[in-house]
């Protein structure tokens, strides 16, 4: 795998999501490479190993975390359809579920529920080690990776391997070439860290850092990534408010 990955890491503080919250530290787990059933995972999640997601702001976090709450036109009309069939205005149906909805943390596409912000935190993240990241967009990378490519059945039907492709939400060809990427050796002989990318929103660098120490059994490492005690998420937040107004979503 080609070292021209964009940048290092050397020890930085990233602001990161809570990520972690639904299933602690990522992952598949150990069991999962027997059935193989990727589409649940995250996008660079490895068979029996462990992924720490993390962004490189706080605005690249909650623009992550919040962007399946954004109203498009085909979700937003099938909750205007469905107030139709009842004989309501889609404001009236909002109404009557509301409180139903926030107990279970869901809401209208387009609202995000007082629930969300208070089982989740936002931390800290540091990483205590120097080493390489992989840029899969990064032509060199991919071209490294489709050269390791030679089996149809790891392509799963993709022709060609471009950021549509890597980014994309075919979870099975993703974690494919996660695993790919995490086994490379670089040419300085070192392992990667994991894997930094231009986050699909559009708002800075995404991170997966493959936790090897973890996977391997190993008590925690001076080397190993650390996080805060975290904080609140607000819905004064200025970084959520600002992500909320570009996804026209509505803070409770």
């Amino acid at each position: 795998m080609n070292r021209s990955v964009n940048e290092t890491c050397s020890s930085p503080q990233f602001d990161g999501p809570a990520f972690l919250d639904l299933t602690p530290w990522g992952g598949p787990g150990q069991d999962a490479w027997a059935a193989y059933d990727a589409r649940s995972w995250s996008r660079f999640d490895t068979a029996g190993g462990s992924t720490l997601y993390f962004s490189q702001t706080r605005r690249g976090a909650f623009s992550e975390t919040i962007q399946d709450y954004r109203p498009t036109p085909g979700r937003q009309g099938a909750f205007e359809r469905t107030a139709a069939n009842l004989g309501m205005s889609a404001d009236d149906l909002y109404e009557a579920v509301r409180d139903e909805w926030s107990e279970a943390a869901f809401m209208q596409i387009g609202h995000l529920p007082r629930a969300f912000r208070q089982a989740r935190a936002l931390f800290t993240v540091t990483i205590n080690e120097d080493g390489w990241w992989i840029a899969p967009e990064h032509a060199d990378s991919r071209y490294a990776l489709a050269a390791q490519l030679d089996d149809p059945a790891q392509t799963l039907g993709h022709e060609h391997l471009d950021r549509h492709t890597i980014l994309g939400h075919d979870r099975r060809f993703t974690t494919t070439l996660a695993s790919m990427m995490r086994d490379a050796v670089l040419d300085d002989g070192t392992l990667p860290l994991g894997a930094a990318w231009q986050s699909d929103p559009g708002w800075d660098l995404s991170y997966a850092y493959w936790m090897r120490s973890r996977d391997d059994g190993l008590d925690d490492k001076p080397s190993d990534p650390t996080a805060d005690s975290g904080q609140e998420i607000s819905d004064l937040d200025p970084d959520l408010l600002e992500i909320a107004g570009k996804y026209r979503i509505k803070l409770h």
